[in-house]
């Protein structure tokens, strides 16, 4: 790795102080450049080309940016407090942390039944976005149970009054149909199908959900729950009162396994 300078990058000049404080006067003597070297350690070269590594000798050298109030670049490196006025350098605790986390809404569990897909019908839950969130995907936990091959979308739909609402955004199809597995057994394994998605959601209710265009997939589920389905069938079916004119909405006692992943 070659040296690399901190100043040509940042336009900081970097000098040395004296121990008692004050700066030294000749002003050849004071220049020093910071660089990364092979070692992966900063170190300091003057302008004589002789170099020292700050750290070890924090008593002897009181390393500073000539542009701040003083701080020791050993203290910033380390995350130790600044004086307030010029402070050049930022921890990630002196901003508050560190990005986005992930984590699951939905039932993010696997269900210990196993129920068959209808074909054209969407297994919706209700899940709640307690901040704005960015939806990464929707996934369901599911098995091959016949031709070892479907087709299957993840849906995201707003809530209307505590209903499924209209459409928000799909998680694609794969079309034509795809093998879930490379063995002729049957059932397959079951396992967490993932969807991509790319939603960024202000906080509230919506509802998340699967849909196949067969019935070679089983959904895997528990009792106790409220999921919803819809059967998608007819056409030009309006939306009146919470629910598609023509199609067949109905609340079951199940919760199936049904989560999204969100960055929040």
């Amino acid at each position: 790795m070659g040296q690399f300078s901190l100043e040509k990058l940042f336009g900081m000049t970097i000098r040395e102080s004296a121990d008692d404080g004050s700066d030294f006067t000749n002003p050849d003597a004071d220049y020093r450049r910071l660089f990364l070297g092979e070692d992966g350690l900063l170190h300091l070269k003057d302008s004589a080309g002789a170099v020292t590594t700050p750290g070890g000798g924090a008593s002897d050298l009181d390393t500073v940016i000539a542009a701040s109030s003083g701080q020791d670049v050993a203290d910033a490196l380390s995350g130790a407090a600044a004086p307030a006025a010029g402070n050049v350098f930022a921890t990630m605790a002196d901003v508050g942390g560190g990005g986005l986390a992930q984590s699951f809404v939905g039932y993010d569990t696997i269900g210990g039944t196993w129920t068959q897909m209808v074909a054209q019908k969407e297994y919706l839950k209700k899940v709640t976005l307690s901040a704005t969130s960015t939806m990464t995907s929707i996934d369901a936990h599911v098995r091959g149970n016949a031709d070892n091959f479907a087709t299957i979308a993840g849906v995201l739909l707003s809530d209307n009054a505590g209903a499924p609402g209209i459409l928000l955004a799909a998680a694609g199809t794969v079309s034509p149909f795809q093998y879930f597995s490379i063995s002729a057994s049957m059932p397959t394994a079951g396992r967490w199908f993932s969807m991509s998605l790319g939603a960024t959601l202000a906080a509230g209710d919506y509802w998340i959900g699967v849909v196949a265009n067969s019935t070679v997939l089983d959904l895997a589920n528990d009792g106790s729950g409220a999921d919803v389905t819809i059967q998608l069938s007819g056409s030009g079916s309006l939306f009146v009162s919470a629910k598609y004119t023509s199609f067949t909405q109905s609340t079951t006692s199940v919760k199936n396994s049904i989560r999204a992943s969100i960055l929040s």
